[in-house]
């Protein structure tokens, strides 16, 4: 299933005797919009940027990632966002979702402390996918995604 994963990532065994699939994907700096919903503090936030190999322009794009944060919580200083976001990868059925909760600093649209959410899913060859995923935000703007799938 992730054979060809092996050869971009690592391969080790977990406590639970699973083995796990490492990999890391970066995505370019984010376009992102906040969206209204029924008032002031009701917000929903989306974002989507292209994913590759590498934290640089001019390596080829894999594909697109796209996020969705809708504000479940928030105080004066911080937000909890449930966030769910997909990697797709371009002319291909292969993807992969995730979804979590981070706080994020309530007058920011990104946080610079790294995000830990659960891989819930995917399609093509990520098809039954779950580990989980460590993003974190660049000094460049852009986020390096760290990412383990267990088999």
């Amino acid at each position: 299933m992730f054979l060809s994963l092996l050869l971009l990532g690592c391969s080790d065994q977990n406590d639970l005797n699973q083995t796990v699939i490492t990999f890391n994907l970066y995505n370019s700096p984010p376009s992102i919009t906040s969206h209204a919903i029924d008032n002031q503090e009701d917000k929903l936030v989306v974002w989507n940027a292209d994913f590759h190999n590498e934290p640089s322009a001019i390596s080829s794009a894999l594909g697109d990632v796209h996020g969705s944060m809708l504000i479940i919580k928030a105080t004066k200083e911080l937000e909890d966002r449930l966030t769910n976001l997909e990697f797709d990868w371009d002319n291909s059925k292969d993807s992969l979702l995730i979804s979590g909760i981070h706080a994020y600093p309530a007058d920011k649209a990104e946080t610079d402390t790294p995000i830990h959410r659960a891989i819930i899913g995917g399609t093509g060859k990520f098809i039954g996918a779950r580990g989980e995923i460590t993003s974190s935000r660049l000094e460049s703007g852009w986020y390096k995604h760290e990412i383990s799938l267990v088999q």
